[in-house]
């Protein structure tokens, strides 16, 4: 029972992956089904703005090319396991050609769009008498390089075939209309799942074991067992599981369906699947691979029902009651958010995490949020790491920043440039040290004061001006001369200023925990809606299901609210605060004299978090010097020229940085990008333009040579379409070609191999 392949030949001046691209919303449909790409014979002369020679079938009045390129499609045995063709333009001209000669004798249907073959070319195939082999055909009514009639005519030589016309032109159309009839063709004509003797046999033999349990039309690869619980609280309740045979069964488990019979709960469904048998099937199919499999998943899910309402019966016994997210007093609530808080703080993330955690490739554009009480010193750290002294307003008062500021700003990361022996041309230019420049955007936001979760001060307008960070920024006063409210005091205390770090992010926590908790009851009927109430803080669903993973929150627990108590969908909001909202502590004003006790001292009451010294009054002081003509100075880079006694002082206590730069670089890697360095001349690590490792680009993780090549194409550095990806090497500039679909591994430097569409590709819509 395996999955039938379909054999696909692309038109002239293509090949088998730009085919495949131009196919992928029909792929998608066709997802039992394996659509086998292969390249024409014959390639042509590159053109200009083409990496990669482009393929035809045969040449342009070449008597003889149409029938080698049957006996070539022939000699390939992978044509030989297909059971249909699919082919476009000059392609469906050879499909019509191997569908006349029945050279493929398991070939049992073609689709054509935008054929024709001249009279010459089909002459001396089977004499022109028609052909019995059902076939559909596509034509478009705007088609410039192939006329109407001309695919009317090639039809026309075929018995059993379908014309269908479609307003745009020279493609494989995949609009709604025309995939359907796609589809209703091949479910006509492909080969049903036969059920073999032994499946049969196997099938047959659990009727006979479990009677009227169990429910299967005799000769269909699909049968269902309804189970009815005997006893406990539950008696009475029945469980259908539908198990779907694949085509390769029984090397491949079945597909499984479930659903409660009337009178059963929901939550006892979910309870089976996630619980008891989502994680052991795979386990157990793979002990029986190759073996009659069905008698044993099916009590593997018997056993999972009785297991689950023992479990339930236990509990009710025992009078367990939990009375939910909805009884939490106020009090409460501040020490669960704390408990959950702590618990969580040692919560380390990996590569395939944070991959997984997006889900999606493309570029990603750093936004960094600046957070903090009033007087911290935001403002004053937005005009440092923008490099504009004057871009926000700063006063010795609290509030003065209302509506946030946003600005660019250039963060240094390592450069790849040195790993390879050549001087690169960063787009940005290069610190002090060596480290690349990119851009950045950051975003200041009004003073956050205790309670602002439940309206004080900016409130939730505060909050919700966050939702645009990737990471934040908290600003903290390390001097601990100004008050919770950003008011000026005349002592410093320790223990305030590690407050200060903490109460920021519990009103983060206490913001997202009300807005989900206030929706509770809503949820615990439809819990399947619980990772949907995150995505308003741009988050994906991947992202809530990673920290319920983090939390030690199983996948039945999330599909079951029922069960849950405060502290758990604290726990819950505590993981995705750190996945979401990644923090580096930035302990500002560290140009004042009691800030040295507080940052030790809260560094070592706090030794898992990013704790920063800087002083962004210090950068701003040389800016102005700078932009006074007094200084040369770039941020990042060592000043020249005289320095102001305390500056300079400052500077060589802390290694000859304000820390700016340090706090900005820190906060990316808490959310890491993938960086990489696209090349396209590979003997010189040219970029685009010419200029070596010119370019660079943030990806988020996990993202692929295919995503890279959409963000370049939008970005106007390609043209034309994806042919192929390498990762070119630093030592001896080798090129090692790759998978399309591959994660990109971190700083890399790959190179993506277009072709410029030719002129009837451009004026064509993609679909209908």
């Amino acid at each position: 029972m395996s999955q039938p392949r379909i054999l696909c030949l692309h038109g002239t001046h293509q090949d088998a992956e730009i085919f495949s691209q131009r196919l992928q919303q029909l792929k998608k449909k066709l997802a039992d089904v394996e659509l086998l790409f292969v390249d024409a014979p014959v390639a042509m002369a590159k053109q200009e703005g083409e990496d990669v020679a482009m393929r035809t079938w045969w040449e342009d009045g070449d008597a003889s090319g149409m029938a080698a390129a049957v006996l070539h499609v022939k000699s390939l045995r992978e044509a030989s396991t297909c059971v249909g063709v699919l082919g476009f333009s000059q392609g469906a001209a050879l499909t019509a050609a191997l569908l006349k000669d029945a050279g493929l004798p398991d070939i049992k249907f073609g689709i054509l769009a935008g054929g024709m073959v001249t009279d010459s070319e089909w002459s001396g195939r089977c004499a022109k008498q028609g052909s019995d082999v059902p076939t559909l055909h596509f034509a478009g009514k705007t088609d410039t390089l192939v006329p109407l009639e001309a695919s009317k005519r090639l039809a026309g030589k075929f018995n059993n075939s379908v014309f269908i016309e479609h307003d745009a032109g020279h493609i494989v159309p995949q609009g709604v209309v025309c995939v359907d009839a796609i589809m209703s063709f091949l479910r006509s004509n492909l080969p049903q799942v036969a059920l073999n003797e032994d499946v049969a046999e196997e099938i047959q033999g659990l009727c006979d074991v479990f009677q009227e349990e169990v429910e299967w039309k005799e000769g269909e690869p699909i049968f269902s067992h309804v189970h009815t619980i005997e006893d406990g609280k539950l008696q009475g309740c029945k469980i259908r599981t539908t198990m779907q045979l694949t085509r390769s069964y029984p090397e491949e488990p079945p597909i499984f369906t479930y659903e409660e019979v009337k009178g059963t709960p929901g939550w006892l469904v979910k309870a089976i699947w996630y619980a008891r048998f989502r994680d052991s099937v795979q386990e157990e199919a793979e002990m029986n691979a190759g073996c009659p499999m069905l008698y044993t998943l099916v009590e593997k899910v018997k056993e999972a029902i009785g297991e689950i309402s023992c479990e339930q019966d236990s509990k009710e016994a025992a009078g367990e009651v939990n009375l939910g997210v909805e009884a939490e007093t106020e009090e409460e609530k501040h020490e669960n958010a704390r408990n959950a808080t702590e618990a969580i703080q040692s919560m380390n993330l990996t590569e395939d995490d944070w991959a997984d955690a997006w889900g999606k490739g493309g570029r990603w554009k750093y936004v960094i949020g600046l957070v903090g009480k009033p007087s911290a010193g935001k403002s004053t750290l937005f005009n440092a790491a923008t490099g504009d002294a004057t871009a926000a307003r700063v006063a010795a008062f609290p509030f003065t920043t209302i509506e946030p500021n946003t600005g660019d700003a250039l963060c240094p990361i390592p450069c790849i440039c040195q790993k390879a022996d050549v001087e690169c041309a960063a787009e940005h230019g290069h610190a002090a040290d060596g480290s690349r420049f990119v851009p950045v955007k950051v975003r200041d936001v009004a003073g956050l004061v205790p309670g602002a979760y439940q309206g004080r001060g900016k409130g939730n307008k505060f909050l919700d001006d966050l939702n645009d960070a990737d990471v934040l920024i908290h600003v903290v006063d390390a001097s601990g001369l100004t008050n919770s409210e950003g008011e000026s005091k005349e002592k410093s205390n320790s223990d305030d200023v590690l407050e200060e770090v903490r109460w920021v992010r519990r009103e983060i926590h206490q913001w997202i925990y009300t807005n989900v908790s206030r929706k509770w009851v809503a949820l615990k009927k439809k819990p399947q809606r619980l990772p949907i109430m995150f995505t308003g803080y741009h988050a994906t669903e991947n992202m809530v299901r990673l920290a319920a993973k983090k939390a030690g929150i199983t996948s039945l627990e999330m599909e079951t609210l029922h069960s849950w108590g405060p502290l758990k969908l604290h726990l819950l909001v505590a993981a995705f605060i750190r996945i979401r909202f990644p923090v580096v502590v930035a302990m500002n004003k560290c140009d004042l004299p009691s800030a040295k006790e507080n940052v030790q001292f809260v560094r070592s009451q706090l030794p898992n978090e990013a704790i920063m010294e800087l002083s962004a009054d210090i950068e701003t002081q040389m800016l102005k010097l700078r932009d006074a003509g007094e200084l040369v100075y770039k941020v990042g880079s060592v000043p020249e020229g005289e320095l102001p006694p305390h500056v300079r002082e400052y500077l060589e206590s802390h290694d000859g940085t304000t820390g700016v730069t340090k706090v900005m670089s820190t906060s990316i890697t808490l959310r890491p990008a993938t960086r990489v360095f696209p090349v396209c001349d590979p003997s010189t690590l040219g970029s685009y333009g010419g200029k070596p490792l010119y370019h660079s680009f943030h990806l988020t993780p996990g993202s692929t040579a295919l995503d890279l090549f959409k963000v370049m194409s939008n970005s106007g550095l390609l043209e034309g379409d994806f042919v192929r990806s390498a990762l070119v090497s630093l030592e001896d500039r080798s090129s090692q070609i790759i998978k399309k679909t591959d994660p990109l591994p971190q700083d890399c430097t790959p190179h993506i191999m277009t072709n410029r569409k030719s002129k009837w590709q451009q004026k064509d819509k993609p679909s209908i």
